[in-house]
């Protein structure tokens, strides 16, 4: 309600029926009949009509606001909403900030008990709540950290009184709320104010307000309003006459910068005012509000286990946390089971990027073959241990889901048990299309296949679908899930076993695998930036392939910037791998599989030994990728593989001046060797530069583009790409106008 702060009061401490009571402060100014109407109209519009609805304006305004209620149409026809029920009154707020006796607008009372004296201290407490019950007002510090205040106390939460001050409203009736304390100031000092003195000015605009208020109820000059910067400051300022000014300090969980204040200043206790702290600190009834937090902590002694976090400036923001440099490490971040089988799937071509599989399904960023999966030594041994071992002996039905490789699975699965039951047919074999169809013995067992999964939407399906057909046992067999976050794994694991018949549900997958989502980002950068290019044919059929959607099973990466070689290539000695892998193969696809998986691992796993090998931060800070990490995995197919699978942000070095250069070091070093094993990912690099995926300092940036300017043309096979890239040089003959 534009002009007002409401509060809503229930008027219990009477023996006469409870009444409810709502308040509307109005802030000082014109008086207009479209707001005072709305605000009305708002006041009514509640489930239950209060029994009072009081205005609440500073004197020289009382008679208007009177007169308004008796004149304006608009407003008139707003009160006829009050009916016969609902009693309407105007009150002004004197120097004690205290409210006069009432004018009834609208049916009038015999009383209004609430706002008797001795209760009016219930209206101005619950409105406080009100104000200071705002998000971000109440702090509390970040898991694992501990403020450090300018004080130097240390404390769990940090108050930010201004963040309740975001309307014009909210601060006049706070300056309401403190007219007491300065008519206690008054009567203590006999003195004007004549300085306003505030401790941030964040909380400036109360200290105006109540300098025009002290101006209109006291017939005083206006005081002059003067901020001292938080801690740093009170030595600073010239020490005020005793009994001539007015400190506000915003907020303090101890109190103690009022009392060094008082101390500083020799001030009267009236002429200092700390607006919020905790009911648990020292002196904390002086204060306007007190919040019942009692697991502040405020001592100077180290907290266990807690990192400082420190509370600096005038405007009491967090310092700056250092950047989090994350180096991959195999003993922190190696997967021990892909250790084992990641190059035995890369060698059966088991992926490929960016392709399509069943028509209407969507594109996958990395596609997993479902058909080469069945064939596999390591599923087969899956599959005759969950079929041996798993699959109840009651099973009645295999279903599957809908997809070629699934119904090869579940026949697969209908001939094996046929075998070891020795029966003369074989099982009855469902498609999830046809599942509501078909009829099931609501009790006996069934087994649900699927090949290759990503969330598991398709599955969930089925499940939902076998509520009402079906309360028995059920097997889930899955062969391959990828997806996102290792969330979404489990999240599918509680979803298919919950049963409100509490049935046995039992999930196996044999691999289950999340890869992030930077991959499709990525490789749709590519197609749209290099979609535009020609001049170099390799390119534009690289574009056409991905285009096409029928997946890339190799060279995952722009080609290698060798004299001899076409493509980036798997080395020896992959630390990611064990050693036994075919040199000759193209591992890219699974390589850049194995980067996304490291990395999705570092992000949410939780509980690593050292928390530095964590790829995310409990708190308010950058974490990055280590530039190190392309010096110490210097094959450019990794270095490629890790730029593809990382996070934009966690390759962005242009919020630190020594980070980014070192980072700017590393790619001198690669795109001047271009035409060596050290540089062959140089396109690699322009490319993540150019997409803005990895960032730099821009006096760095224009650093390197001078170095990759002043390469010789013909000092290596793509320099000419490379500058093109990175914008140098740039000829319109490389664009494709037909496809802007």
């Amino acid at each position: 309600m534009r002009g007002y702060f409401p509060i809503d009061i229930r008027d219990e401490e009477n023996n006469d029926p409870v009444l409810d009571y709502r308040f509307l402060f109005k802030s000082p100014g014109i008086v207009s009949p479209a707001d005072l109407a709305d605000c009305l109209t708002q006041a009514l519009r509640r489930a239950l009509f209060p029994d009072a609805i009081v205005f609440v304006c500073i004197p020289s305004e009382f008679e208007q606001l009177s007169e308004v209620f008796k004149t304006d149409e608009g407003v008139k026809q707003a009160l006829e909403r009050a009916s016969s029920k609902v009693c309407v009154a105007i009150c002004k707020i004197d120097q004690l900030g205290n409210l006069g006796k009432p004018k009834y607008v609208k049916n009038q009372r015999n009383s209004l008990p609430l706002i008797e004296t001795k209760y009016q201290e219930k209206i101005f407490r619950e409105g406080l709540q009100t104000l200071f019950n705002t998000p971000n007002v109440l702090v509390p510090a970040p898991a694992g950290f501990i403020f450090v205040k300018p004080s130097k106390n240390r404390s769990k939460y940090f108050l930010r009184a201004e963040e309740a001050l975001y309307e014009t409203e909210r601060v006049q009736f706070l300056a309401f709320a403190i007219l007491g304390r300065i008519a206690k100031r008054e009567k203590e000092t006999q003195e004007s104010i004549r300085v306003i003195f505030i401790d941030t000015m964040g909380i400036a605009s109360l200290a105006y307000v109540l300098r025009e208020l002290y101006h209109e109820l006291y017939e005083k000059p206006r005081p002059r309003v003067e901020s001292f910067h938080s801690y740093g400051g009170i030595r600073n300022i010239p020490i005020p006459l005793q009994g001539t000014s007015l400190c506000i300090i915003s907020a303090s969980s101890s109190m103690t910068m009022q009392r060094d204040w008082q101390k500083s200043t020799r001030c009267y206790s009236s002429e200092v005012i700390t607006l919020i702290t905790f009911k648990n600190a020292v002196d904390s009834e002086q204060a306007i509000y007190a919040f019942n937090e009692v697991d502040s902590i405020n001592s100077n002694e180290d907290q266990l286990g807690l990192r400082d976090l420190r509370i600096v400036g005038e405007g009491f923001t967090r310092e700056d946390v250092p950047l989090k440099q994350v180096l991959l490490k195999v003993s922190a971040h190696r997967q021990k089971r892909w250790f084992e089988i990641g190059s035995k799937y890369s060698e059966l071509k088991l992926f490929s990027l960016m392709k399509v599989g069943d028509v209407g399904s969507k594109i996958r960023p990395i596609f997993v073959d479902g058909e080469q999966l069945l064939k596999s030594d390591d599923f087969d041994l899956f599959f005759e241990k969950e079929i041996m071992q798993c699959v109840p002996l009651s099973v009645q039905a295999i279903v599957h889901q809908d997809d070629k490789t699934s119904k090869k699975l579940a026949e697969k699965c209908a001939i094996r048990v046929k075998e070891i039951r020795k029966e003369k047919e074989a099982l009855k074999v469902i498609s999830a299309r046809e599942l509501e169809n078909s009829p099931l013995d609501k009790v006996k067992a069934l087994l649900i296949v699927a090949a290759v999964i990503g969330r598991g939407t398709r599955l969930l399906s089925i499940s939902r679908d076998l509520r009402d057909l079906h309360d028995g046992a059920r097997h889930y067999m899955i062969g391959f899930q990828l997806t996102e976050s290792i969330n979404d794994c489990e999240q599918l694991k509680k979803n298919l076993r919950f049963s409100a018949n509490k049935s046995v549900i039992n999930v196996s997958i044999m691999e289950s695998l999340a890869i992030g989502r930077t991959v499709e980002d990525t490789y749709k950068a590519e197609i749209d930036l290099f979609g535009r290019w020609r001049g170099f044919p390799y390119l534009g059929e690289r574009v056409d392939e991905l285009r096409q959607k029928q997946g890339l099973s190799q060279n995952a990466f722009l080609p290698a910037t060798l004299q001899n070689e076409g493509n980036l290539k798997l080395r020896k000695d992959f630390a990611f791998w064990k050693a036994e892998y075919d040199l000759g193969t193209d591992h890219s696809v699974a390589v850049l599989l194995t980067a996304a998986l490291t990395l999705q691992h570092a992000r949410e796993f939780n509980k690593f030994k050292d928390d530095d090998d964590r790829l995310a931060s409990d708190t308010f800070q950058q974490v990055i990728l280590d530039p190190e990490n392309f010096a110490r995995y210097n094959d450019g197919v990794i270095q490629a593989a890790l730029l593809r699978a990382a996070h934009p942000i966690e390759l962005d070095y242009s919020s630190h001046e020594g980070v980014s250069r070192r980072m700017t070091d590393i790619l001198s070093g690669i795109f001047r060797m271009n035409s060596r094993q050290q540089g062959e990912a140089a396109l690699e690099f322009a490319f993540a530069l150019k997409s803005d995926r990895m960032k730099l300092y821009d006096s760095d940036m224009r650093r390197l583009k001078v170095e990759v300017r002043n390469l010789c043309e013909d000092s290596g096979k793509y320099i000419k790409l490379l500058k093109n890239i990175l914008d140098i040089d740039f000829s319109e003959a490389w664009i494709d106008e037909t496809s802007i």
